[in-house]
């Protein structure tokens, strides 16, 4: 059987993180994903860190499942070539900075007239218009305006954090937008546009802060609840959560600290007032213990807990595991390698297969030759031209 998208085929013009994560998405689901890469070189991303034995492992990450062919994307016959790609696919997906598309002479007004019911996907950081829309935008750019980036404690050095939040949020949203429009098509027959901004996605994270400052509230917030928060045990550290009332009442009962015993206690507000000393005791308790021993103990009275994980810890994780959420790829020159798998589980039509990235137009042949229809002699020409 094949993936519920079987049948959907993709131009992925896409690079980094945003749009090549939403196509492999769709990918995983069975969409066929043809993702054009510049004639010569492919994406950037096949070349970033980290490596093993030369080889970049970043690239395989968001481009499993996927076909790759090369074009000159600024000669006219590319051009062409892409304008015929267009007439075959359902769904388009680009993250150029805003004009490139037109440049290319596939603005979506033009995609409409090639193939009415293709779907268009246009990711940037800030959205086809308004005063930032021609601004050059990565992951670390909207964390920062979306108000994501913040110090980790009061006073210190705002961080970014790990991982592309703000590129998986969005290749999430995206995603979710053109299944929508794929679902819309099937009632109307026709395809649409979806403008999607990076920093809209991101913002979307603020809403119910952005709304009490609004309405009168602290610039910089207090803690809507307490104790909760990451400290330090014996090895390492651990987020702890006992903040609703009953949860904090279990936390008392064996940490048996008086520091913990006032019976203000048991109203949120005090507790928030007096957070920093409530943490305070915690953290003094789980000193002379390590990590995994606060977390059996946490984990025994049903308190949320987890240790602040690095790789070999996520690796080796027994949830993750017991879910088949790491798989092995096999990347040419390196042999298998563990990545993360979709976190999608459907019952009746489940991702069959994780196959490795593409080689740079590892797929021309295919595409260019048997759905294009190109003859060989033309093809040739177009391969010794670098024009493919």
């Amino acid at each position: 059987m094949g993936g519920i998208l079987e049948g959907i085929r993709v131009l992925d013009f896409s690079r980094y993180i945003a749009g090549p994560y939403c196509t492999m998405i769709l990918a995983d689901m069975g969409a066929e994903v043809i993702k054009a890469e510049r004639a010569g070189t492919g994406e950037d991303t096949r070349l970033f860190g980290p490596w093993k034995d030369g080889v970049s492992l970043y690239f395989p990450a968001y481009n499993r499942n996927k076909k790759s062919i090369t074009v000159d994307f600024r000669s006219d016959e590319g051009k062409a070539l892409l304008r015929k790609l267009v007439e075959k696919c359902d769904v388009i997906v680009e993250n150029f900075r805003v004009g490139v598309m037109a440049k290319m002479g596939l603005t979506y007004d033009e995609v409409k007239k090639i193939n009415p019911r293709a779907i268009m996907a246009s990711v940037t950081g800030f959205g086809q218009t308004g005063p930032y829309s021609d601004r050059v935008s990565f992951d670390g750019v909207v964390s920062a305006m979306s108000g994501m980036t913040a110090p980790a404690e009061p006073g210190g050095r705002p961080g970014t954090g790990h991982g592309a939040i703000s590129d998986t949020m969005t290749a999430t949203h995206v995603t979710i937008g053109i299944l929508l429009a794929l679902y819309d098509r099937e009632r109307t027959g026709r395809g649409q546009f979806l403008d999607m901004a990076m920093l809209n996605s991101m913002v979307v994270l603020q809403s119910p802060v952005l709304a009490g400052y609004a309405m009168g509230g602290p610039l910089e917030l207090a803690p809507e609840s307490a104790p909760r928060g990451v400290l330090k045990a014996k090895d390492g550290y651990i987020y702890i959560n006992a903040a609703t009332t009953p949860m904090f009442k279990r936390l008392r009962e064996f940490l048996n600290d008086d520091a913990l015993n006032n019976p203000e206690y048991d109203q949120m507000e005090a507790r928030v007032r007096d957070v920093s000393k409530l943490l305070a005791a915690i953290e003094k308790w789980m000193s002379d213990k390590t990590c995994d021993e606060v977390e059996e103990i946490f984990a025994k009275a049903a308190l949320p807990v987890a240790v602040v994980a690095n790789q070999k810890r996520i690796l080796a994780n027994p949830q993750l595991r017991a879910n088949n959420q790491i798989i092995d790829i096999d990347i040419p020159g390196v042999g298998p390698v563990p990545y993360i798998a979709s976190p999608v589980k459907l019952s009746e039509r489940p991702v069959e297969q994780y196959t490795r990235p593409p080689e740079i137009g590892e797929h021309n042949e295919e595409v260019y030759l048997e759905l294009l229809g190109m003859d060989r002699a033309e093809y040739d020409d177009y391969r010794n031209r670098n024009i493919i």
